[in-house]
């Protein structure tokens, strides 16, 4: 008998719980791969600039025998341009998204790095 009241008193408390309303926000269910970070388009924030400015900067002092005038040339520029800062405020932020983070960081060659650079979209500023 003890069952049968436990049982009747689960039963009651689920049945009279509200239904979850219409218009309440819903959220995405745990892993879900659609948050902002999985983004392709999402641009860069602050703190991921910085990071790939870095890992841009160690690629080209690691690069070891592969120099060529262009390559040389791209990294100098590149490297000037961290330094001061521009990297970051003028092409980082601006023009790179995370799409294009994911090129830069799936390689160690500074040619395919350059290749990576040449798919930014860059449009002009309004």
């Amino acid at each position: 008998m003890r069952r049968l009241s436990v049982l009747f008193l689960l039963t009651a408390a689920c049945a009279t719980k509200e239904p979850p309303r219409a218009d309440a926000p819903v959220s995405p269910p745990a892993g879900s791969s659609t948050t902002a970070s999985d983004d392709a388009a999402r641009p860069l924030d602050q703190g991921e600039c910085e990071a790939l400015a870095k890992y841009l900067v160690d690629t080209c002092e690691n690069r070891g025998n592969a120099h060529s005038q262009q390559i040389d040339r791209w990294c100098g520029d590149l490297t000037r341009k961290v330094n001061d800062g521009r990297f970051v405020s003028e092409e980082c932020l601006p023009h790179i998204k995370h799409i294009d983070a994911t090129c830069f960081h799936s390689s160690t060659s500074v040619r395919n790095l350059m290749d990576c650079e040449s798919t930014v979209t860059k449009q002009p500023a309004q």
